[in-house]
């Protein structure tokens, strides 16, 4: 009986998941490659060998910086071998049609989430609805494996740090542990995610916390951290290699990527490295839906009581902070930010 109350709560999530998987079918020889999705493919292909230990090569060429092969070592490839598996064949529209089948992940996290706030099916829609609807994350789904399966990984992080009823459990802290450490090892500022968790639980004691229940946090979140970092160390050999050298390397790798060129903004050509503070913003304000920027404003009066809104709206303070004191270079627009856009669309579906 629980189970079928549970898929009886969900009947509009899998009308909708139906949708999207037809939607998907009939598109998804539409897309062409983007400047180096065929690279990204090849060496998720290369990281797969390597973890088979088929390739004595691969066995250096993935674990010593040679200074020639950066995107081999310091780029985490799990979710692209994972796509080889099931693709042997590399076919890029079958590989386009899979990245659109996992994309189902994110619109289930959203319908999870407003269902956990609102006990309403129907009014759950909106979630994955609104993440259709924001057209510059929708458009990346298919043909970009790199940024899109970030956002979501990290979408789907939070929405755990919601759903999970006793996060103090041993398969909480797990599920916890795995999905943090998939997001961190997609990009490196997956890593927010931690202070992220860690100021929310402090935040949504409706209580200054005692000193024993401020070190259970602090414990809980460093053990989530270590099986977080156990998931980069067995994704990413060039870490595995040396954890706390080649760990300060890829951060430093990430906060000033070496990209040299020039960015066509506001009709001038600018250097990736000077770019002006409104670069982000002007992005997100003429890109995204106007309805979705209003909306999730208006999610704001239900800061006190709502803990999507409180999480979320933490959740892009944060990153956005990292991103204006760190300066990273950025390019194509929203593309290394894209990861903000589910966000803003959750919020939007609450300001709804």
């Amino acid at each position: 009986m629980t189970i079928f109350a549970g898929l009886k709560k969900r009947v509009p999530l899998l009308v909708f998941l139906g949708f999207y998987a037809l939607l998907s079918l009939l598109t998804y020889k539409q897309y062409g490659l983007t400047n180096d999705e065929a690279e990204d493919y090849f060496l998720g292909k290369l990281l797969y060998t390597k973890l088979k230990a088929n390739d004595p090569v691969l066995e250096k060429s993935f674990v010593i910086n040679e200074g020639q092969a950066t995107n081999l070592f310091a780029y985490d490839r799990i979710y692209l071998a994972v796509l080889y598996v099931f693709n042997p064949t590399e076919n890029y529209d079958f590989y386009h049609l899979l990245n659109l089948l996992a994309a189902a992940t994110a619109f289930a996290a959203a319908y999870e989430l407003l269902l956990h706030q609102t006990k309403n099916r129907w009014l759950a829609l909106i979630g994955p609805v609104f993440l259709l609807l924001t057209p510059r994350f929708f458009g990346h789904l298919a043909a970009n494996p790199k940024d899109a399966p970030f956002a979501i990984s990290y979408l789907i992080s939070l929405s755990l740090i919601i759903l999970l009823k006793k996060p103090d459990r041993p398969l909480a802290l797990l599920a916890l542990g795995l999905s943090f450490g998939l997001t961190q090892s997609l990009r490196v500022i997956g890593y927010s995610i931690y202070p992220v968790y860690f100021a929310f639980c402090l935040l949504s004691s409706k209580k200054i916390p005692k000193l024993k229940e401020l070190m259970n946090l602090v414990a809980r979140t460093l053990l989530i951290f270590c099986l977080g970092f156990l998931v980069h160390l067995v994704t990413l050999p060039y870490l595995g290699a040396d954890p706390l050298g080649n760990f300060v390397n890829l951060l430093q790798s990430g906060a000033q990527f070496p990209w040299k060129s020039q960015v066509l903004f506001n009709g001038q050509l600018l250097s990736a490295e000077n770019l002006p503070w409104y670069y982000l913003p002007v992005w997100l304000l003429i890109t995204t839906p106007l309805f979705i920027i209003l909306l999730a404003g208006l999610s704001l009066k239900q800061i006190k009581n709502n803990q999507v809104v409180q999480l979320f709206t933490l959740s892009l303070i944060v990153n956005l902070a990292i991103f204006f004191i760190v300066k990273p270079i950025v390019y194509d627009g929203l593309r290394h930010m894209l990861f903000l856009l589910p966000m803003l669309s959750v919020l939007a579906s609450f300001g709804f």
